[in-house]
């Protein structure tokens, strides 16, 4: 939903508790202007839910020439607030963001650049309003062994969950889920026949209650079969105004992905859905890892993989592995970003950006992207295995990128990455002559396993799945275990990750490390 926040030159504060620190102080001499802000949701006919900015708390921002920020606290419908003394001929921004006092909505909007004159100044925020939704993992459950969605209102309940919200035959029939702003969530849903090659794909919408906090078992559906020409590489994704749907093409196509959009609100009605024109610089080997979209941007991570010939000695083991006697392979994540008419911004190379390691025959992808607060957040995993050396992974973390030009924040963490492992540990084998390499965290403390998809939408904090693997002695044995758990990290610091196991497998699984001891 969305609704219009009216900056315009009022007086007086009025129904509001407001605080405020100024954090650049003009000339006392100089001409200035003043903006304020009156907060509305009734004026604009544009929000059916109004209700909901009831109680809550907005921080809101100018920045720009003039920095300043003030908190409020939303009485009824209505807050006002107002900055003065900024300096005529500035240039600045207007940042609202907020949530409400139970959670349960969140707001992020942000103002085009306004001069300031002299005297009152107007300007029109568009805001964002998000319902936080339940938490939710999939695959199955161990004590069941059922495939499915589980949704949960809180993460300790994910533990003990034994029935799926949403039930599949088998893993293969699940091919991913999304959320819209109102925490109705989307899935693709593929069923192969039992007595032929066909496939069929099913886009499925499962409507929230937030009354029961629990989504409508009977779901609206759309068959997606005239988009998809390739059945094992489909995402869904939408924002305020449109779904998307991103599915891979063969690699000799002019371009190996395809985006489509239509209007969220009859995504699941309408007979045709718009192509989006995408390029991909490099279209050999492509795959589609993730997708995320919000402000009429949709978001594509992919690998691509090239080969080249090369000659003895001029490789970097760490970024090239050989494939034959002479031939290298590189291997690339990166993402686009696309408007309804074209791609927009591209990061090209984003392991390189962030300075990380990474090696051919070792699986690096980005496995989510999430748009919050107007920060691209992106999950990086890196898990598999090598032979000669032997060395194993099980690590990743998450980046922050600019969403307008995918740029990324290296401010923070490891090379901007945070909960990354940067060093190995060294394992003794009896199966190899030297300690073996093993890049996975030493504790859980501040790091990933496996980071797989972000779980659930929540004002302040992201929440992602990890799954990975680590070495655990059991009766004076060493064993691999698998590392399940919903991470999260609160948003207002960046620094903490806080971990809880859960009681449901994902999609990697112990078996596919082959390592002894």
């Amino acid at each position: 939903m969305k609704t219009l926040f009216k900056l315009m030159g009022i007086a007086v504060l009025s129904a509001c508790v407001c605080s405020c620190s100024a954090l650049f102080r003009p000339n006392e001499d100089a001409e200035t202007g003043s903006v304020a802000l009156v907060l509305d949701t009734h004026a604009t006919g544009t929000d059916t839910r109004a209700a909901v900015f009831s109680g809550a708390n907005l921080q809101i921002s100018l920045t720009g020439d003039y920095r300043a920020e003030q908190t409020v606290t939303v009485s009824g419908s209505q807050a006002a607030v107002r900055f003065e003394g900024i300096p005529v001929g500035s240039s600045v921004r207007v940042r609202v963001s907020g949530q409400t006092s139970d959670e349960r909505s969140f707001f992020y909007g942000n103002s085009s650049t306004v001069t300031i004159r002299k005297g009152q100044n107007t300007v029109v925020v568009p805001i964002e309003a998000k319902r936080s939704t339940p938490y939710v993992l999939w695959n199955k459950a161990p004590s069941t062994q059922i495939y499915g969605l589980y949704a949960t209102q809180t993460p300790d309940k994910i533990s003990t969950a034994t029935e799926p919200t949403v039930k599949f035959e088998n893993e293969s029939e699940f091919m991913g889920f999304c959320f819209d702003n109102d925490a109705n969530l989307y899935i693709i849903h593929r069923i192969s026949s039992d007595t032929s090659s066909e496939v069929t794909i099913t886009l499925k919408k499962y409507e929230y209650s937030e009354k029961d906090a629990s989504y409508n078992p009977e779901p609206a559906s759309r068959p997606l079969t005239d988009l998809t020409a390739n059945t094992h590489s489909l995402f869904v994704t939408c924002d305020n105004d449109n779904l998307y749907i991103a599915t891979g093409r063969e690699t000799s196509d002019p371009s190996p992905v395809a985006l489509y959009y239509a209007p969220r609100k009859t995504a699941l009605e309408t007979s045709e859905y718009e192509p989006i024109p995408t390029v991909i610089a490099n279209s050999a080997a492509v795959e589609l890892t993730a997708i995320a979209a919000a402000d009429g941007i949709v978001y594509v991570a992919y690998n691509s993989s090239t080969e080249s010939a090369g000659t003895d000695g001029s490789t970097d083991s760490d970024t090239i592995g050989s494939t034959g006697s002479d031939t290298f392979q590189s291997n690339t994540i990166s993402i686009a970003a696309y408007g309804t008419d074209g791609k927009k911004a591209e990061a090209s190379d984003v392991a390189n950006m962030l300075g990380l390691e990474t090696r051919a025959d070792v699986d690096t992808q980005i496995s989510d992207l999430l748009v919050q607060d107007g920060v691209l957040y992106v999950l990086i995993s890196q898990t598999g295995e090598l032979s000669d050396p032997y060395c194993y992974y099980s690590r990743g973390g998450v980046a922050k990128f600019s969403p307008s030009d995918l740029k990324p924040n290296t401010s923070f963490g490891s090379n901007g990455i945070l909960g990354w492992t940067a060093n190995a540990q060294k394992i003794e084998s009896s199966s190899s002559s030297n300690p073996i390499d093993c890049y996975w965290p030493a504790t859980a403390a501040n790091a990933f396993y496996g980071p797989m998809r972000f779980a659930a939408i929540r004002p302040k904090k992201l929440v992602i799945a990890d799954d990975g693997v680590t070495i655990e002695e059991e009766n004076n044995q060493a064993s691999i275990k698998q590392k399940n758990a919903i991470v999260e990290i609160n948003l207002d610091s960046f620094a903490t990750l806080e971990r809880i196991p859960v009681n449901v497998e994902f999609d990697r699984y112990i078996d596919s490390f082959n390592f002894s001891i």
